[in-house]
């Protein structure tokens, strides 16, 4: 009974200090929140010169910069120091190939500037098929039309010898199956004589 009481209490307790917990962090992210917003009002020179801290493009190593960004900034000052870092080393962050989306996949520099296509959107390629059946019927029509071919009258008949085939009996269907059979278990006797 007192195990019950425990837990009960135990897991209130907990409870309740979870819910200290997330009030705190809501009201930390909102005094950040506010925080940021003040900094992304403040131009740049007076949030510099708060933080004793030089122009963004002064910066002169990577350590330099990452000192620079580790003070609470507006992204955009944090930007402005990042572009910096690149130009510092540009070797440092040039592609290496392994980027799978770092290609140009369009064919814009293939593509004739006339282009025409006969797709239409929703209806595909709907024109040019209609055309082909279209095509395709009209040749049908003048086929039937047109008078057939000057034909041989009478075809003579050639005298083929007729190939022989190997034949062979078909096998008797009862004589080729086996009876069923049925499995069969032998058990030793519990005493160990066998069966």
């Amino acid at each position: 009974m007192t195990a019950t009481r425990t837990d009960f209490w135990s897991r209130r307790k907990s409870a309740v200090a979870a819910e200290e917990r997330a009030v705190s962090a809501e009201e930390s992210a909102q005094r950040d929140q506010h925080a940021q917003a003040a900094l992304d009002a403040e131009p740049d020179a007076e949030i510099l010169a708060r933080l004793e801290l030089p122009e963004p493009e002064a910066l002169d190593s990577a350590e330099a910069i990452r000192g620079f960004l580790a003070h609470p900034l507006p992204q955009r000052l944090k930007q402005r120091a990042i572009r910096r870092l690149w130009r510092l080393n540009p070797a440092q962050f040039r592609p290496d190939g392994l980027l799978d989306y770092a290609d140009d996949y369009t064919d814009a520099a293939t593509v004739m500037p006339a282009l025409q296509t006969a797709y239409e959107v929703g209806r595909g390629m709907f024109k040019r098929i209609e055309a082909l059946e279209a095509e395709r019927a009209e040749r049908v029509e003048t086929a039937q039309d047109a008078p057939p071919e000057d034909l041989p009258s009478e075809v003579a008949p050639e005298q083929a010898e007729p190939v022989v085939v190997a034949q062979f009996a078909a096998p008797d269907a009862d004589a080729a199956t086996p009876p069923p059979r049925r499995m069969r278990f032998h058990f030793d006797d519990p005493t160990g004589a066998p069966a």
